[in-house]
């Protein structure tokens, strides 16, 4: 069940590198735990709710929680947690940044956002959104429930959030002169909602 999960396996060297070899051996062992724990916790989660509980919020969690119960305190295991979800969204911008040298496909963004918000981020997989423009120039929507602020939350960590907002924010702004990342809210921050928003400029 769960052999591999991109989050533990892209935190592993770091931790190896953060703690030696011991002691992260340990730590991983004790993430690996946690994140199965919370996995046979919640058996009946549909696919589309897997896609972020197992793909990104238990692993986050499970790592979180092992490296308190390993004596890292709570600031310093949020900040390793931060710095490895800031590097890796680092590589995937700058991989966005150089597909989006292809002329005229940044124009494609907001229709992009559009699609993937509806497939992956819908009530299937409990959000909830609302949408205001979804013209071929902008797309701008709301975001008014989240199972990461909800999950994060449940579990005494909505401090947590803030790291997958961040991650946005990374993976978004500057992808390209005429792309505006123009999201000024976020839940993670304690706002009542996510304002997303893209615009492609003249």
């Amino acid at each position: 069940m769960h052999k591999r999960n991109k989050v533990l396996s892209r935190m592993e060297p770091l931790i190896y590198e953060e703690f030696g070899q011991k002691r992260g051996r340990r730590i991983m062992l004790g993430a690996w735990r946690e994140f199965h724990a919370l996995c046979a916790q919640n058996p009946d989660e549909t696919r589309a709710v897997k896609r972020h509980t197992v793909g990104d919020i238990y692993p986050t969690i499970g790592m979180y929680r092992s490296l308190q119960a390993e004596g890292v305190s709570k600031k310093k295991a949020y900040i390793f947690i931060y710095d490895a979800y800031t590097g890796s969204s680092e590589e995937y911008a700058s991989m966005l940044r150089k597909l989006l040298k292809i002329p005229g496909l940044y124009r494609a963004m907001p229709l992009m956002w559009k699609i993937v918000t509806r497939k992956t981020y819908g009530a299937a997989a409990g959000f909830k959104f609302r949408f205001y423009s979804t013209g071929m120039d902008r797309v701008k929507f709301d975001m008014l429930e989240c199972p990461y602020c909800q999950i994060c939350a449940k579990y005494g960590c909505r401090e947590l959030v803030r790291v997958f907002c961040h991650t946005d924010d990374i993976c978004n702004e500057n992808l390209h002169p005429k792309l505006l990342w123009n999201r000024m809210k976020t839940m993670g921050n304690g706002d009542d909602c996510c304002d997303f928003d893209v615009i492609v400029l003249p």
